[in-house]
């Protein structure tokens, strides 16, 4: 009886330690491109710096993109096939660092988790940080959930 009890014990345990260390099998990883405005004489504008509260802003139009950026020369965007995801963080009396560790997956139809690495040297420092990327078009029931690590 005790070798069925430390058997089932093991299988339990077993088991935990697998569904612990894989993802679930509905998470898809999104392909994305980066989107800068270095180089230009644009820059983001309009964006709520005050505090540390990191937010995300999903840009589907043209309109909504003549709201965040200032300048002539930006990089165009196909919004008829694209959405710009822009998240940010930090306080408004520093120079932008642009994180260049970042993933998006659908854990689900409609959402997805944008998941943004900020370094711990840039949370010290108390630092503004930006990350730009375009998604293939997200649906207006989509939802994007932003989700910042510090390693």
């Amino acid at each position: 009886m005790k070798i069925v009890q430390l058997m089932a014990l093991a299988s339990m345990i077993v088991g935990c330690l697998f569904s612990c260390t894989t993802k679930p099998a509905n998470v898809q990883n999104i392909d994305f491109d980066s989107y800068s405005l270095d180089g230009t004489s644009c820059s983001w504008s309009n964006l709520d710096d005050t505090g540390s509260q990191s937010k995300l802003l999903i840009i589907d139009s043209e309109e909504e993109f003549d709201n965040y950026v200032t300048g002539d020369d930006r990089p165009p965007v196909d919004f008829a096939e694209k959405t710009l995801l822009l998240a940010y963080g930090g306080y408004e009396n520093s120079a932008p660092i642009y994180s260049d560790s970042q993933k998006i997956v659908r854990i689900s139809r409609s959402n997805y988790v944008l998941t943004v690495n900020i370094p711990p040297v840039l949370i010290a420092a108390l630092m503004k940080w930006r990350v730009a990327i375009l998604v293939d078009k997200l649906d207006a029931e989509d939802n994007v959930k932003l989700k910042i690590t510090t390693e």
